[in-house]
């Protein structure tokens, strides 16, 4: 019984077998890496709870390229990096402050939808100061306005102050002069 040279395994690869190997060498390891990198990646889900602290963290800091939407509805690169970054900062058990200080300390505080502090405050505090006043105002000037008395209408009668006496003399004055 002779075998055919298709089934005999030979040490040596064929000619065609070494170009595809040339071509697809490079392209397995590619993948072969990605596999790797992408693997911690999938293995690490996050608990529901977790799930709502990444959503918050998102909604709590603006995309850094235009500071106009948050992190989580910005279409941005950097807006999809930190929607990354996020959520492995959660697993690894930093606390929401120490998620916010890191970015706070990379793109500066007004990276953050509520500014921290004492700026915080005056975000609060200035518009109901403002508002207050301005209500005051109004009521203020409302009540002078009900309170002034009301101007009498002027009938031709009253407008002339000279009665008839005092007129006859001026016409007499002036018929002489």
């Amino acid at each position: 019984m002779t075998l055919s040279r298709t089934c005999v395994q030979s040490s040596e690869p064929t000619p065609r077998e070494a170009r595809l190997a040339k071509v697809f060498e490079p392209v397995l390891g590619l993948l072969l890496l990605l596999g790797i990198f992408s693997f911690p990646a999938l293995s690490q889900q996050t608990t529901p709870a977790q799930a709502e602290r990444v959503k918050r963290i998102e909604e709590s800091l603006l995309s850094p390229c235009c500071y106009g939407e948050p992190v989580s509805r910005h279409m941005s690169d950097i807006a999809i990096q930190m929607r990354k970054e996020i959520p492995q900062m959660v697993i690894s058990g930093q606390s929401d402050k120490e998620i916010l200080d890191y970015y706070v300390g990379l793109y500066g505080e007004r990276v953050l939808m509520e500014p921290m502090g004492k700026k915080k405050i005056a975000l609060y505090s200035i518009p109901i100061f403002i508002s207050t006043v301005g209500i005051s105002l109004v009521l203020l000037l409302l009540r002078r306005w009900m309170q002034q008395k009301p101007v009498l209408t002027v009938n031709s009668a009253a407008s002339n102050p000279l009665d008839e006496k005092t007129k006859a003399e001026i016409w007499k004055a002036v018929d002489e002069g």
